[in-house]
């Protein structure tokens, strides 16, 4: 699943969306309900952290108080005149504390409510939207385009930040495929639902045999899915996971496939940005096909993602990505590197949380692949090390000079 940060992203600009969400979830009370159905916690906690001010914040703060401000004793001077009287100062300042107190917890209170009010209206939204499977062919309603008159829906097959896959069975053409929704929430976001349209476009322009081939766009303004190739097999992420790290050949042999579709990408002008063991699917016969082309961004276009947001997964992000910066197909290339490290190696080379492994690919230098694997010839070193250059403009970054010295290597 792709991490998608944003350095303009400000607590402002979060608190004015949840403004919104919370007007939206306060006018439809039936989405509030499924809302709280199922993200109840957070605000329970919120609301009942409000009995700590009567029960300890104000005893506590009185108690301090009162031994800041002792109060003073009735005194009579020869029976006439009154020289003490209730510390008028100490009930002041009990008063305003208490009022205070509060106050502040009233507004922190709102603003967490306010803040986790998008969580909230999500995933009230989720569940009004539910996937083409359980909404549809349980219910027995037809949905939209009449998708259950012509694909029958197998299974949930995958799942990210761009839709839900599923597969199905094709009943005009008499063929398996793979159905790609976007999520309910997204469907009324113009940027959302324009990455989507343009993930169609983008794979509609290519035709390659390591390129996941689209079929159709269904599209009715209230749902929008995805006909695609339908690959099984898994990911290479799969493979990695059961088989790395893998012999010198098998990840020569794996690069050299990824390499060949990248050349194919880079020359229409597109660039994925979003390259991840996850995003390749490998087939029943062991090839690899790419696929997710959701970040991807035609360099002809200015795009919808501006300089100044990071897009993609850290583990395999360009430290331009990682800046912020404005990418091109070298960073394609930067994270194939990470993939060819990660094969070798079983592991990629920088690991941890996510702002821990940005920092990383920004400033460190991954661990020699020879101190992790004896024998491994200064060659493949060399190869892999130049493709993970930090400064884009040293980065070795053109693929059939990649592809020269993969062949090299394994002969």
């Amino acid at each position: 699943m792709s991490t998608v940060l944003s350095s303009a992203h400000s607590l402002s600009s979060r608190l004015k969306v949840g403004a919104k969400d919370s007007w939206d979830l306060v006018r439809s009370p039936d989405s509030l309900y499924l809302g709280l159905k199922k993200k109840w916690l957070v605000p329970t906690l919120l609301l009942l952290s409000l009995l700590l001010v009567p029960t300890v914040l104000l005893p506590a703060t009185g108690f301090i108080l009162e031994k800041i401000y002792p109060p003073i004793e009735n005194k009579q001077l020869f029976g006439l005149l009154d020289l003490g009287h209730a510390d008028a100062r100490l009930e002041i300042r009990k008063s305003q504390s208490a009022y205070l107190l509060w106050t502040l917890a009233g507004v922190v209170i709102a603003a967490g409510l306010v803040g986790y009010a998008p969580i909230v209206r999500v995933s009230a939204e989720d569940q009004k939207g539910q996937p083409l499977k359980t909404q549809h062919q349980r219910s027995g309603v037809k949905g939209p385009f009449n998708l259950e008159e012509r694909y029958r829906i197998d299974a949930e097959i995958g799942t990210g930040t761009m839709g839900v896959v599923f597969s199905a069975f094709d009943q005009k053409l008499e063929r398996q495929v793979a159905l790609k929704e976007l999520p309910a929430v997204f469907v009324r976001n113009p940027e959302r639902r324009e990455r989507f349209r343009r993930e169609a476009l983008t794979l509609a322009r290519l035709s390659h045999p390591g390129i996941v081939h689209i079929y159709d766009l269904l599209d009715d303004g209230d749902r929008m899915v995805l006909v695609m190739e339908l690959v099984r097999g898994g990911t290479l992420a799969d493979l990695i996971v059961q088989r790395a790290p893998v012999t010198v050949a098998e990840a020569c042999r794996l690069v050299d496939s990824i390499c060949e579709t990248l050349a194919h990408v880079h020359q229409a002008g597109i660039v994925h940005r979003d390259l991840k063991p996850a995003n390749i699917l490998v087939d029943e016969q062991c090839n690899l096909k790419v696929t997710d082309f959701g970040l991807a961004r035609l360099l002809q276009e200015s795009g919808l993602t501006l300089e100044g947001s990071l897009m993609g997964s850290p583990n395999y992000m360009s430290p331009e990505q990682a800046a912020g910066k404005s990418s091109d197909h070298r960073s394609d290339l930067y994270a194939l590197g990470i993939i060819f490290y990660e094969l070798l190696a079983g592991v990629p080379p920088f690991e941890g949380e996510p702002a821990a492994v940005l920092v990383q690919q920004l400033s460190a230098v991954p661990a020699s692949l020879q101190s992790k694997i004896p024998g491994l010839g200064d060659e493949i070193e060399g190869l892999v090390m130049a493709m993970l250059n930090k400064n884009p403009e040293e980065r070795l970054s053109d693929e059939q000079d990649i592809r020269a010295r993969l062949q090299a290597i394994q002969d």
